[in-house]
């Protein structure tokens, strides 16, 4: 009698907290990323996944891309790969542009360099039909991430035409040059696995460090208390195929949602719900929703909001 294959079960959490000086000319320190990466790594270890979490000078492209490129060759169908990343994420303008080959492209600062959005695609491009791959982006614009530069239906939100190109950038050209003129976009419809993304804000906005245990984020709180609330309930909602279905999203989102809504009245009006925001998260963001998180599910190849009361699954 032929022995059922078990699904192996792994995550990689880069905790990029400090950048490298001699590329960036500066550290970018955050203060949040590693503690949030920490929970991210304890939450998958707690699943039964084979789980590391990277920080520090550990947090390279060549890092991640390899971690990656070693996962898509050995996982096959039924096997789960997380990816998530938590720190900063630059954004390229066109027109204030040294070079058209960048585009309008977002993507992670990593401690060596930045790995846009294109690279991330490129690598999830490589698993096979029926593995699980989930990517986490607790990063400000990460929405983008699932954004689809090959259809003409997809929408991306651009910087502001006045904001000046960063001194890495310009610093750096021959290098980005040569990695932006040589990345394919990728038609999702070419994506064999079937792939979840969570961003944690919108495209527009900034992830934030919660306002009072500043060493990590509001979204991995959130989601660690969302977890927890399904450990104390029906445990059978856990397991990791349901973590595929919009149980576990709702749950994140709705726990996001109390925790920024928690020092407003329910009754407050649009200008107090504003300044609340505003002495919490800074000037720029006026709106609840832009701080939730967001869903893109790439099975079927249709997209997904998770925000909605009603969401119509993709179909296998």
């Amino acid at each position: 009698m032929e022995e059922t294959k078990r699904p192996k079960k792994y995550a990689i959490h880069f905790g990029a907290n400090q950048t490298d000086t001699e590329h960036y000319d500066d550290n970018y320190a955050l203060k949040f990323p590693e503690e949030s990466s920490k929970i991210m790594n304890s939450i998958f270890d707690t699943m039964g996944f084979t789980s590391e979490v990277f920080t520090g000078t550990n947090t390279t492209s060549t890092l991640l891309k390899n971690k990656m490129s070693y996962f898509a060759n050995v996982l096959t169908k039924g096997d789960t790969i997380v990816l998530s990343f938590c720190g900063h994420t630059t954004q390229i303008n066109p027109k204030t542009d040294i070079s058209n080959a960048y585009r309008e492209d977002k993507g992670w600062m990593m401690y060596d360099r930045i790995l846009f959005y294109p690279e991330i695609w490129q690598i999830v491009k490589k698993f096979k039909s029926g593995v699980k791959v989930v990517i986490i982006t607790d990063s400000c614009y990460s929405d983008d991430i699932g954004f689809d530069p090959t259809s003409s239906a997809s929408k991306r939100t651009l910087p502001s035409p006045t904001q000046p190109l960063p001194s890495y950038l310009k610093k750096n050209k021959w290098l980005y040059n040569i990695l932006l003129e040589h990345i394919e976009d990728v038609p999702r419809e070419e994506i064999a696995a079937a792939l979840v993304i969570i961003g944690a804000t919108d495209a527009t906005s900034k992830t934030y460090e919660h306002n009072k245990q500043t060493d990590r984020t509001y979204f991995s709180l959130a989601f660690q208390e969302a977890y927890e609330h399904l450990l104390e309930g029906d445990t059978s909602l856990i397991t990791w195929p349901n973590l595929f279905e919009d149980t576990c999203w709702v749950l994140t989102t709705r726990k996001i949602e109390r925790e920024i809504t928690s020092g407003i009245p329910a009754d407050a009006s649009a200008e107090t719900i504003r300044k609340t925001l505003k002495t919490v998260f800074g000037a720029r963001s006026k709106s609840i929703d832009k701080l939730l998180p967001r869903w893109h599910y790439y099975r079927g190849h249709e997209y997904t909001d998770l925000r909605t009361e009603s969401i119509n699954k993709p179909k296998n």
